[in-house]
């Protein structure tokens, strides 16, 4: 929009065969009279089902409303951070629906042997919001709105009302189009509703009907508060939206501006904003002599002719640069609000030739940008409303605000080895993704724009059995590296993740782990790890009147972390601030356990203990048994040489820090072992401990 792209092309061969359908003459039976519009370059017919659980033969009968919905709804999930979350929740699901093309199809006499089983479920607009909640298990209220142009800014009124009534905690609105049978654009040119260049030309004295075109959007909502605890990316926030209709006008597809202006004032006032505050508004604006003047004088008497307005209110139109979408037009227009008051810039209307006479621009206190313009300085955060109706008059109307300034948090330090985590669930959509990567990172290739995008990918983003990692040195290399993977043939590693195992469990370990150097790295560099660590530390030193992380610090020649009044605290320290460092990135245990000591801190991240009464129990549980220190005793009996019936190995690891690790050895019966501290002969034992008693009590093994 920014680059004044324009879809505008010729209907593509793999639709159908357009000469076949056109004549020039509107008049002539069974013809369109255009044979351009806007069409996806993306071949729609290509869909990854086993991603969604959808079989083969399903797959091949899915209308392709459908699978569009389906992949835009998870990337729409991943880009707001929440796919993983979402999946199996309270989430409500909105689509609007306007044309079916795929019922067209499989009506017809030479697609009749094609319909199977699954054929009925592609027949009705009411499985595009019920396939999404059925393959994403959602549980929220799901509805297909068919109020034509208008559909998609309907489901986003509904879905807001939804979250605000807590009938869902997130809402997904969209809608969809796409254009594959002749039939529907001739029964659009008999209506006279379409441009013979197949082009919409909003506000334009050359205006003569829309241009019809394909797309499909899904915004996912929120409550405001809860996003932002929950850190997720937010583009705008919705302050108001209303829903009315036309009435009886002079005819069924002509609007109603009084209609249109009511709408509009109620919404501005249940918002409670100054109109004379909002810089943009992105119109229907079909590009239709009738519509375009009957808009503009709605939207010019709410917006620009008010008390306060500075300077003219801009309008504009998405429709102009891909055409008419029909039920996603108005998803359509709330995504291009959004992103104009997110980076308060807004898009110039392209193919704008002559302004409309019939519009007195002056007079209502609106003007067209023909270049990209900064968004206004009102004094006030940026706003922007979206207008749409249908032809059967149900409006719609919707006011955004620029997104809240995202809570500072401290950068994290740059890690000494980068890694780029690239994750799907097939070889080849490993490839794809990993193309997207490199598209999004290519338009910031500096060190934190690399920084930003792996923490989306690895914090952020729902994480699949397929992975791959990329070691990078800068930005540069890891875009190199990406493109490379991407145009690749490389085959696809083998899975990291057993299927149907995702919850983890956390698991605290006793005392035995620590060494000099735990944790020392994460303690240094700033990030949630020292955070929480710091936290942890502060309460044990009222405790205890000492630090457990000025002992982790100390040089290693004056270390006394194995001792155990040390040794445990310092594990309870270390492993709490690590479940907290992982529970940054998403890695939230569904159960913990803990051996021996590990129980303290289990008992921590659980919640049944409270950090004060862990702290509590580590510092008396450690200072308790360090006075048994030493004082151990062991009993002497005989033992038999005898060879392990089954002993398939040499070793048996177990897990252990540096200083501690250990492995049991064979040894032969006839080979005679001495205690190390005071060279004591003692008997062969095999597999079994010897102990020394004579002198220094050490256990052997």
């Amino acid at each position: 929009m920014l680059h004044k792209g324009d879809a505008v092309a010729d209907i593509p061969k793999d639709r159908w065969d357009a000469d076949k359908y056109y004549d020039p003459d509107p008049d002539t039976p069974g013809r369109m009279y255009t044979r351009r519009g806007s069409f996806l370059t993306q071949e729609f017919r290509r869909f990854d089902a086993d991603f969604f659980g959808i079989s083969h033969r399903e797959a091949a009968v899915l209308d392709p409303q459908q699978r569009l919905l389906l992949e835009t709804t998870w990337e729409a999930l991943d880009d707001a951070g929440i796919a993983g979350q979402a999946v199996g929740g309270n989430v409500g699901t909105f689509i609007g629906g306007f044309m079916n093309d795929n019922m067209i199809s499989r009506g017809l006499a030479r697609n009749l042997e094609k319909i199977n089983n699954f054929a009925a479920f592609s027949a009705s607009q009411t499985l595009l919001s019920n396939r999404i909640a059925h393959a994403l298990d959602l549980w929220g209220p799901s509805m297909t709105v068919d109020t034509a142009c208008s559909s998609s800014l309907v489901t986003t009124h509904l879905a807001v009302r939804a979250v605000a009534n807590g009938e869902c905690d997130v809402a997904l609105a969209g809608g969809v189009n796409v254009m594959f049978q002749p039939e529907t654009f001739i029964t659009m040119c008999k209506g006279r509703f379409l441009a013979a260049d197949g082009r919409s030309k909003s506000f334009d004295a050359a205006a003569d009907g829309y241009g019809r075109g394909e797309g499909v959007g899904i915004v996912v909502l929120k409550n405001l508060e809860q996003a932002q605890r929950d850190g997720d990316h937010i583009y705008a926030v919705i302050r108001g939206s209303g829903v009315n209709q036309d009435g009886r006008t002079i005819a069924l597809p002509v609007p109603n501006p009084v209609s249109q202006q009511r709408l509009a004032d109620r919404v501005i006032k249940e918002a409670g904003i100054d109109p004379a505050l909002v810089g943009y508004i992105e119109a229907h604006g079909t590009g239709t002599s009738v519509g375009d003047p009957l808009e503009a004088q709605a939207l010019g008497h709410s917006y620009g002719r008010v008390a306060g307005r500075a300077r003219p209110l801009v309008i504009g139109s998405v429709k102009n640069n891909f055409g008419h979408t029909e039920a996603a037009a108005g998803v359509a227009g709330l995504i291009k609000a959004a992103l104009t008051v997110q980076r308060r810039t807004i898009a110039p209307q392209v193919v704008l030739d002559k302004l409309n006479p019939e519009i007195p621009f002056d007079q209502l206190q609106i003007r067209i940008l023909t270049e990209v313009e900064p968004y206004p300085d009102l004094g006030a955060p940026a706003y922007a409303a979206v207008n749409s109706f249908g032809y059967g008059g149900t409006n719609a109307h919707v006011l955004v605000q620029e997104p809240p300034a995202p809570v500072q948090t401290e950068a994290p330090a740059r890690d000494s080895i980068r890694i780029f985590p690239v994750s799907a669930r097939s070889g080849s959509a490993l490839h794809e993704v990993a193309g997207r990567y490199a598209k999004q990172l290519s338009s910031d290739l500096s060190q934190d724009g690399a920084q930003r995008l792996k923490t989306a990918a690895t914090a952020r983003r729902a994480q699949h059995y397929l992975r791959k990692g990329f070691i990078y040195r800068d930005a540069d290399d890891l875009l190199a590296q990406l493109n490379t993977y991407a145009a690749s043939d490389e085959a696809a590693p083998p899975r990291a993740l057993v299927e149907g195992i995702s919850d983890p469990v956390f698991v605290f370990s006793g005392m035995g782990p620590q060494w000099w150097g735990m944790a020392r790295a994460l303690l240094e560099r700033p990030g949630i790890f020292r955070d929480a660590a710091a936290e942890i530390d502060e309460v044990f030193q009222e405790i205890s009147g000492w630090s457990v992380i000025a002992e982790l610090l100390r040089p290693q020649a004056d270390s006394r972390v194995s001792r155990t009044e040390i040794a445990q605290p310092a594990n309870f320290l270390v492993q709490s601030a690590l479940a907290k460092h992982l529970q940054q990135f998403g890695i939230r245990p569904t159960a913990v356990v803990g051996h021996s000591v590990g129980e303290v801190a289990a008992a921590y991240v659980s919640g049944a203990l409270s950090l004060r009464d862990a702290a509590t129990v580590s510092f008396h549980r450690s200072r308790l048994q360090a006075k048994t220190a030493g004082r151990a005793a062991c009993s002497r009996w005989a033992w038999t040489p005898r060879r392990p019936s089954a002993a398939p190995h040499d070793s048996v690891p177990r897990y252990a820090s540096p200083p501690s690790t250990a492995r049991r050895r064979r040894h032969s019966p006839a080979t005679p072992r001495h205690c190390r501290p005071c060279t004591t002969s003692l008997p062969a034992t095999g597999f079994s401990p010897g102990c020394c008693t004579s002198r220094c009590r050490t256990t052997v093994s």
